[in-house]
């Protein structure tokens, strides 16, 4: 059964504190994406891992109750920046040559056999066939993340360094299956959570600035990484 009333409502209080006071704040942060249903979840996935943090805060929680906690914000984390990566690739740069590399595979068909008397074979003893090679679609989920990040580093609206750190999360991510976990031997640690919430900032701040200007901003850096969600108002522009 849930803890009396007034203990629930101090906790929740303590939650509230540091959190906006509007919640239209966190989807605000997102306002670039023009989806609005993507823009809401977005927003709404955000508070909730921002929320989980200062409930684990208040809780004062340590050692293996930790690990619930840091595993959860590190996968939120993650998915946010995969979200939003994928948003602007294939709704916004989906003819950038960046994203074109990435999105299309070869495949090979078989045009032609040689003829009977002639038998051709790889060292390996490998059958040799004429085929014309062709170019495909490839599946946006098939696609590797770190390949994602490459791409966008290399149109311009992720700081490389940034880029880089935002690949280890995702990493951090796939290791929620209980056997990549032990194969990798991961460990959630808050610390991590708590960096993937700093490199927030950095990361919006570069996408809203590309998108507005054509180039990063100086806080789009993993130097710049402090978000204020007491602030009533977006802590970054659009414009």
């Amino acid at each position: 059964m849930p803890l009396n009333a007034p203990t629930r409502t101090k906790i929740l209080e303590y939650c509230d504190m540091h959190l906006a006071r509007d919640k239209k704040w966190f989807n605000d942060q997102f306002d670039f994406i023009p989806d609005t249903a993507l823009r809401d979840r977005l927003g709404l996935e955000f508070y909730s891992v921002r929320y989980l943090y200062k409930l684990g805060e208040a809780l004062a929680v340590t050692e293996e109750r930790t690990h619930a906690h840091a595993k959860f914000q590190i996968t939120q984390y993650a998915s946010i920046y995969e979200a939003v990566i994928v948003d602007l690739l294939w709704n916004k740069y989906a003819t950038h040559p960046a994203v074109v590399e990435i999105d299309t595979h070869s495949t090979f068909r078989k045009v032609a056999t040689l003829p009977g008397t002639v038998k051709l074979t790889t060292a390996g003893g490998e059958k040799i066939h004429w085929c014309v090679e062709k170019k495909e679609k490839t599946s946006i989920m098939s696609i590797k993340f770190d390949d994602k990040v490459d791409a966008s580093v290399a149109i311009g609206f992720i700081n490389k360094v940034l880029g880089e750190e935002i690949k280890e999360f995702y990493k951090l991510r796939n290791a929620m299956h209980i056997d990549t976990a032990v194969k990798r031997q991961v460990k959630y640690e808050l610390s991590q959570a708590k960096l993937a919430y700093r490199r927030m900032r950095p990361f919006i701040a570069g996408v809203k600035g590309f998108l507005a200007k054509g180039k990063l901003p100086s806080n789009a850096s993993p130097q710049h990484q402090s978000m204020k969600e007491t602030a009533p108002q977006p802590i970054i522009s659009s414009g």
